[in-house]
């Protein structure tokens, strides 16, 4: 940066006033309603600053960049389960059973790949089978729940949730059913229990 000098990091960006970014995340403005992406995550860090102060905004747009941040840890989660998936697709199980999905997404996966996923993410190998589950059921079973958590729509304990409790249904049609009543009542959960309901 032209005439930045060594010990200017503890001035306060933006020099001399308040961002003109700030509006932006006020209630019902455009940063309010963003999709997460990660243009906008480089935009929330850089406005929370280091700190997490939020210098210059009012009450109203510090809770817009809170809602943000919310619907960016969805996004985060469902680009790291997106990942799983890819690891699941790149190791199939030996007996492989074929495709559960067009993405190429194998039916069942080698059970190794947990202990590689527990080492990579530092949890335990029964937390990583759990994810590679969750990471699987969310494009071969519900794909259109996989598609609200990366929107924000629902946070990634709800997405588990629902992969939790319709895995006792095996049938297509009920699942297809059971999912589709779960998006169309998204909208007007507010709690867990709205959206166990």
């Amino acid at each position: 940066m032209a005439g930045f000098m060594p010990g200017d990091e503890e001035l306060e960006w933006p020099l001399g006033g308040r961002d003109s970014r700030w509006p932006l995340f006020a209630h019902r403005g455009p940063g309010d309603r963003a999709r997460p992406n990660a243009w906008q995550v480089m935009i929330l860090s850089d406005l929370s600053g280091p700190d997490g102060r939020c210098a210059g905004a009012t009450d109203d747009e510090v809770f817009g960049v809170l809602g943000q941040w919310g619907a960016v840890d969805c996004w985060v989660e469902g680009r790291k389960l997106a990942v799983v998936r890819e690891l699941i697709r790149r190791r199939p199980h030996e007996r492989n059973a074929g495709v559960a999905t067009g993405s190429g997404l194998p039916w069942d996966w080698d059970d190794r790949l947990a202990r590689e996923i527990a080492l990579q993410l530092r949890m335990s190998v029964p937390a990583a089978r759990k994810l590679a589950w969750v990471a699987w059921a969310l494009e071969a079973r519900l794909p259109g729940v996989g598609k609200a958590l990366d929107e924000g729509r629902l946070d990634p304990g709800g997405a588990k949730t629902v992969v939790d409790e319709t895995g006792v249904l095996d049938d297509p049609d009920k699942l297809a059913r059971a999912e589709e009543l779960i998006l169309a009542g998204l909208p007007k959960c507010k709690t867990w229990a709205d959206l166990l309901r």
